[in-house]
């Protein structure tokens, strides 16, 4: 009887520890999904798909220049990403802790510039996912970072 005790008791134990840690791989499998709907939106123009990753009061912190947020950083976001040609992420790293997660990556962005030349943009970003609800994920933060000066395609 209480070898029977120990064994349910043990069972019991891990079996919470698997479900504890199949959380976390249940958040990046979401959060990776979301990327690469997010991808293939900007890809097809899709502007208004891309654009529901995005909370209302995203903040966008870009080095050298002040951050905006709300209303003002979804246009920016906006306007940048109808000049995108060519759209590609990497995911590197998702950690997340209740509401929160945070995902790190490699971008790299082919750009219509005002003059209509094409030019490649690649960087690392930083953003920062909250869960609305039971499975809403939006984007809150987001900082990107650059590699170095941006050179036309092809070049």
């Amino acid at each position: 009887m209480r070898t029977t005790c120990l064994y349910v008791l043990a069972l019991a134990a891990v079996s919470f520890a698997m479900l504890a840690g199949a959380e976390p791989d249940r958040v990046d499998l979401t959060l990776r999904k979301l990327r690469q709907e997010f991808v293939s939106a900007v890809n097809a123009g899709a502007l208004e798909r891309a654009m529901a990753c995005w909370s209302t009061d995203v903040r966008i912190m870009i080095e050298g220049r002040p951050p905006i947020e709300g209303p003002a950083a979804r246009e920016a976001a906006r306007r940048q990403i109808a000049s995108t040609v060519r759209l590609a992420m990497k995911t590197e790293r998702i950690d997340h802790s209740g509401n929160l997660a945070y995902e790190l990556g490699r971008i790299t962005m082919m750009l219509r510039g005002p003059d209509d030349q094409v030019v490649e943009n690649r960087g690392k970003y930083l953003d920062v996912w909250k869960k609305h609800g039971r499975s809403d994920w939006r984007i809150v933060a987001h900082a990107p970072s650059g590699n170095g000066d941006p050179r036309e395609a092809g070049t």
